[in-house]
């Protein structure tokens, strides 16, 4: 088959949307998930909450904990309503200690570790 102009067109067009699609896709929304991890040795999550990172009036959103986060473990929570890849993550431990984690990027890696 001879390779014409309008061929040459069609290969050059779905090339670059093939390439828009890879970057589309690497920029995909966090999917409301996330996973915390306590790395601290005595105390439990009893609260947590989320913010997107660049909210200037900090609008913290309480996340359901249906059970709280013992030491040394980890649990899966899901951000209801915000659906951003940089968010803010503020914990209440068992203490009334309470620890904030700012700008974690939970698209690359949905991991939030506490302590």
């Amino acid at each position: 088959m001879a390779m014409n102009r309008n061929n040459l067109l069609m290969l050059g067009l779905g090339a670059v949307l093939a390439a828009a699609a890879g970057v589309a896709s690497s920029h995909a929304k966090a999917g409301n998930r996330f996973t915390l991890v306590n790395a601290n040795d005595s105390a439990s999550i009893q609260r947590v909450w989320v913010s997107p990172t660049l909210d200037e009036e900090v609008d913290w959103v309480l996340v359901p904990v249906t059970h709280v986060v013992r030491p040394n473990t980890t649990s899966n929570f899901n951000m209801g309503v915000i659906d951003e890849c940089l968010i803010d993550v503020k914990v209440e431990f068992d203490t009334g200690k309470t620890q904030l984690a700012v700008g974690v990027n939970i698209c690359k890696a949905a991991r939030v570790v506490v302590k």
